[in-house]
Parts: structure tokens; C-alpha cells; sequence
């Protein structure tokens, strides 16, 4: 996704280059979710009690995408508003089992509370992570995974997972994902039924169109949208990237570099020397070589988020994928 700089993404660039004290307790959202955007930081705020408050406040519908989840409360709260009458759809891809240990549980526990669920059971993974409250007219969207250490650090500013959690009102977005999630509920290709669907497929929804700046794949490839942002900045590019292997994205950035622009980039260890994805070393040593600045987590948690700022550009693109070929 790619939008104007503006308020949110000075709010990435404060997380950051800020050195909040530590806390004993996790902080609030300062926000309200239902009435402007908001973008919380797993490093010292609580993102998931605003979840759990927009699942206990609605009252017209829910619907999900994840894949995978941990977190119980999650289904907890799923569970009793689809029992209290609160239409509750759930996209789900049961292949995540055979990494995700407790995925399996989690599933079978929204399958015996009820819960309409489809399954992508072909072709690449479902990695669309977000919720969509549509009473209140929220979407919250992230690349995080719904389990505990995604949303609720550990410990603030010491034990926590980077991710960026954003919350919007913005309608443009809403209806974009109305749409996005009804295309995936109705396809019949890749999806089929898992749990509790007993009337035909069928839209609840407008067939609103895609907003130009949402990216889905494989509608579009996003990658090499990505890559011709990064083309077109000359004074600085900032990012968060949890796993390289797409070598287009890579030779962007050496271009970037090579004309004058400031590269830094956050990465996460674990990725960087993953005998699995010998790649990701290549990609991330090809972009030190070339001059882009690189630093590593030092944490104790994960660095998972998403982020790319270009800041001439005045632009911010985040979302749910990472820098690898399937995005596209």
C-alpha cells in the first residue's frame, strides 16, 4: 500500500528514531480506531485490547483473514459475537498447520463455535492479515500474525515484536477491503468450504472498486510497483524488511544508492543467516556492498514489520508482504 506521507508515516519515522522509556505495563492506543486512523507501536503500546474492544462493539458483521493464529482471545471474542447474532466470516489456510502448532487448535475451536470459514487449499499461502469491522466502518490491517507476541510485547522496549498495526476509517479502504475480502469468500479456484457455510456463496457487500493505492496479488505485482517508487526517489529511502530474496527490489535499491539517494535498512537476524534461504544473505550483502546502511535487531523479540518511507517522494508503502517473489 502506498499513500501520502502526511501524519502516519511521520509516526514510522518517530518509532523509528525515538528511545521511549521503558514501561512496566504496555501503553495504550491514544487514538479511537472508529473515528481516525491509527497506528500502533507492538513496541511499548497494547495493539490488541483495541482489537478485542472493535470486536465487542460490533453489531452488523466481521469478517477475517489470517494466516495463522495463536492468540485464543482472538477467537474468544469471535465466538461470542457470532453467538450473539453478529454475522462472522473467516478466511483461513489450513497449511499453516504443519509449522504453526497451535493454528490447528485455534481453527478447530472457531469451527465448534460456529463460525462460517473457507480454506485456501491451493496455490501460494494466504497472507492477508486483517480484520474488518463493518457497523463501525474500521479495517485493521498489519503483516503481524494474530498471537500474543504480535500485538502485546513481552516486555516494552526490551522483548517485543516490530510490527506496525494500523487501524482506518478512511472509506476508501474500508469498501477496497469489503470487496478484496468477497472476491477471496466467493473464488471457488483456490478456496473451499471448511467449517459452518450453509448458504450459497454470495456477496453481502457493493462490489466497490480497488482504491489505486491498495496493492493484491496476484491482481498486480506489487513488487515491481514497489520498484518503481523506489526508481523514481532521489533524496532518501527508509525500511523495515524482515526477509529479501525478490533481487529486483534489491537492484532498486543499489540504484538508489548508486544516483545519490540515503538507503537504510532494518532487518532481522534470524532471516539474515537462515540456512533455509541462503538468498536472503546474498540480497542483504549485495545492498551493504553497494552502500546502503544496514542494521540489525538487538531486541530480544522479532523484526517483522513491513515498511519502506521514501521520503522525497513523500510516501509510505506498508502492508502484509515481504520482499520475495510471491508478492508478485
Amino acid at each position: 500500500m502506498d499513500r501520502p506521507l502526511q501524519a502516519f508515516s511521520l509516526a514510522t519515522l518517530v518509532i523509528l528514531g525515538a528511545h521511549a522509556p521503558a514501561f512496566a505495563q504496555p501503553q495504550p492506543l491514544l487514538c479511537d480506531p472508529r473515528v481516525q486512523e491509527c497506528l500502533c507501536d507492538t513496541r511499548f503500546q497494547d495493539c490488541r485490547e483495541p482489537i478485542l474492544e472493535l470486536i465487542r462493539n460490533e453489531t452488523q458483521g466481521i469478517d477475517v483473514a489470517f494466516w495463522f493464529m495463536h492468540d485464543a482471545r482472538y477467537a474468544a471474542e469471535l465466538i461470542r459475537r457470532h453467538q450473539s447474532g453478529v454475522p462472522v466470516r473467516i478466511l483461513v489456510d489450513q497449511r499453516a498447520n504443519s509449522t504453526k502448532r497451535l493454528n490447528e487448535e485455534m481453527l478447530q475451536t472457531l469451527r465448534d463455535g460456529g463460525i462460517p470459514m473457507r480454506d485456501r487449499y491451493v496455490g501460494d499461502i494466504l497472507h492477508f492479515k486483517m480484520m474488518l469491522f463493518h457497523g463501525q466502518d474500521v479495517v485493521e490491517f498489519s503483516k503481524a500474525n494474530y498471537t500474543a507476541e504480535s500485538f502485546y510485547p513481552i516486555q516494552p522496549n526490551v522483548n517485543y515484536d516490530d510490527e506496525a498495526i494500523f487501524f482506518t476509517v478512511d472509506d476508501n479502504l474500508t469498501r477496497t477491503f469489503r470487496r478484496r475480502f468477497e472476491d477471496l469468500w466467493t473464488n471457488t479456484s483456490h478456496y473451499q468450504n471448511f467449517a459452518n457455510v450453509t448458504e450459497p456463496l454470495a456477496r453481502r457487500y457493493p462490489v466497490y472498486p480497488i482504491h489505486p493505492s491498495m496493492s493484491f496479488s496476484p491482481l498486480e505485482d506489487s513488487s515491481a510497483r514497489m520498484v518503481s517508487r523506489f526508481d523514481q526517489e532521489t533524496n532518501a529511502i527508509d525500511a523495515i524488511v524482515f526477509r529479501v530474496t525478490d533481487t529486483r527490489l534489491s537492484d532498486a535499491v543499489i540504484r538508489a544508492v548508486t544516483r545519490g539517494a540515503q538507503v537504510r535498512i532494518i532487518t532481522e537476524p534470524t532471516e539474515y543467516r537462515n540456512p533455509k534461504r541462503l538468498s536472503m544473505a546474498k540480497e542483504i550483502e549485495r545492498m551493504w556492498m553497494a552502500g546502503a546502511q544496514l542494521k540489525i535487531r538487538r531486541h530480544e523479540g522479532l523484526t517483522h514489520e513491513a515498511a519502506v518511507v521514501l521520503h522525497g517522494l513523500g510516501e509510505v508503502i506498508f502492508g502484509s508482504s515481504n520482499w520475495s517473489p510471491p508478492v508478485a
